[in-house]
């Protein structure tokens, strides 16, 4: 599950596939199109990974077969409610492509339960292993790599600004921090008895 739209279009997901029980999907841009035994469903993810982001076309699409089922005459009449919705303010605009019920909570795709049956292994917000080396671990480390660029400049020129001079500082108080802390998440998950 991305959690940006630009991580899914960088993602490595096949350009087409088959998920269980013979659904088939198209990637594309942003977002994707899966044609379900009912009907295709085509969506984008939200700029930071939202889901259940939607536009006039892609109602319209969903509903064109079924128009009279969802309580509309003809996608017209779908057309009509989307304009009417927005200029009520029952639905917002993101700023980029999609539309999102105003005022709503926003669900994201990283919270999508992607746990199969039979899986032992934790959803990722809820792996303590995970969660250290993705909140600690990976700070400590670009903590690191800021002091380093901070230091070699240092050394080349044999000065820093004021500004960098701060920023050394806090970058290795930061730096020396947050590895303290996967230290100690380290020794509490007792890591070392798994290595």
């Amino acid at each position: 599950m991305p959690s940006s739209s630009s991580e899914w279009i960088d993602t490595n997901v096949p350009a087409r596939g088959e998920l269980q029980d013979d659904i088939y999907y198209v990637k594309h841009g942003s977002g994707c199109t899966v044609n379900l035994s009912d009907g295709e469903v085509d969506f984008d993810f939200g700029d930071q990974g939202e889901i259940g982001g939607f536009d006039e076309w892609r109602l319209v699409c969903f509903a064109r077969h079924r128009t009279v089922e969802y309580g509309f005459e003809n996608e017209d009449a779908v057309k009509q409610c989307f304009k009417a919705a927005l200029a009520e303010g029952t639905i917002s605009y993101s700023g980029h492509i999609l539309y999102y019920v105003t005022d709503a909570p926003r669900s994201l795709a990283v919270d999508v339960d992607s746990i199969l049956p039979g899986d032992s292994l934790p959803r990722r917000d809820q792996d303590p292993v995970l969660v250290l080396y993705a909140h600690y671990f990976l700070a400590a480390n670009l903590m690191r790599e800021n002091y380093k660029k901070l230091d070699v400049k240092w050394k080349r020129i044999g000065y820093l600004s004021p500004s960098d001079s701060s920023n050394l500082g806090i970058y290795i108080s930061s730096w020396l921090g947050f590895l303290a802390v996967t230290c100690e998440g380290f020794e509490k998950l007792k890591i070392r008895l798994l290595l």
